[in-house]
């Protein structure tokens, strides 16, 4: 999903638009954010669950999201992740998508 770097420390949430094939009840999930130009900084996370930091650095950056819940209990599905932008250029665009193990 494409998005468009909006206020700082504002927190925008992306939601997943899951198929049968692909339901996100894992106890984690790799989330890509990829960017051309200057690096993006700020935290992204799973909503209401603790943030990680990140930094587009060259373009790219991979991100553990840890899934709160457990194997006796079962996971939640992953419907949504939530990212507050810290450092950025106005009018930057940025990729945000599941990685593929």
């Amino acid at each position: 999903m494409d998005h468009t770097s909006g206020d700082l420390d504002a927190w925008q949430r992306i939601d997943f638009r899951p198929t049968l094939d692909d339901l996100r009840r894992v106890p984690e999930i790799e989330v890509a954010i990829e960017t051309s130009g200057p690096s993006m900084q700020g935290l992204i996370r799973i909503p209401g669950k603790l943030a990680s930091n990140f930094d587009t650095d060259r373009g790219l950056t991979i991100v553990d999201l840890i899934n709160p819940g457990d194997e006796t209990r079962g996971y939640a599905e992953i419907i949504a992740i939530e990212i507050a932008l810290t450092q950025t250029s106005p009018g930057r665009v940025f990729r945000v998508f599941a990685a593929d193990d």
